[in-house]
């Protein structure tokens, strides 16, 4: 229509693109910091994710505008992004990563950041037994109370991992 040949609204368009863009990138610095200050969870991890498919979303339209593509171009490629987005996830073990972080930014083991969560290790599951083998083995945590609750977490884990393996459900 007459808006698509306005230098104006067009003009205006790819500002607000722009500032949702921005707007994106903002909300994942803000992020950034949260875990800093407070380590990694799964929710932090799907919001960063989220956060991540809205700004490619939002570029995808840039791009649609500025390279005059179809809307079905538009849908075809967010779909595309989407599905390698699930696809990689599905071969990324999160709590695996979320705990190596988390010990890896732990208080104990880095001398700044949060101290390390060891109940919410213990829930993330079995997976999280290297990232505890790697603190029990660091110098930093040998001789504390939390290296016996770590031990104490990890060889639960191991039970459960060892239950959950002889079980075929």
């Amino acid at each position: 229509g007459s808006a698509h040949k306005s230098p104006l609204i067009r003009g205006l368009v790819y500002a607000w693109i722009g500032q949702n863009i921005l707007l994106c990138i903002s909300a994942i610095r803000r992020l950034d910091l949260y875990v800093e200050t407070y380590s990694l969870t799964e929710l932090r991890v799907a919001a960063g994710i989220w956060m991540g498919l809205v700004a490619v979303g939002l570029a995808l339209i840039l791009l649609r505008i500025l390279l005059r593509r179809s809307n079905t171009w538009l849908v075809a490629t967010n779909l595309a992004s989407l599905a390698l987005t699930l696809y990689v996830c599905s071969y990324v073990d999160i709590p695996a990563f979320i705990a190596r972080f988390n010990v890896d930014h732990s208080y104990e083991l880095s001398g700044e950041g949060t101290p390390l969560d060891l109940e919410y290790l213990r829930e993330l599951g079995p997976t999280v037994i290297p990232a505890l083998d790697e603190y029990l083995a660091s110098p930093a945590s040998q001789n504390t109370d939390k290296a016996a609750s770590a031990r104490h977490a990890r060889d639960e884990l191991v039970q459960r991992f060892a239950s959950q393996s002889t079980d075929w459900r």
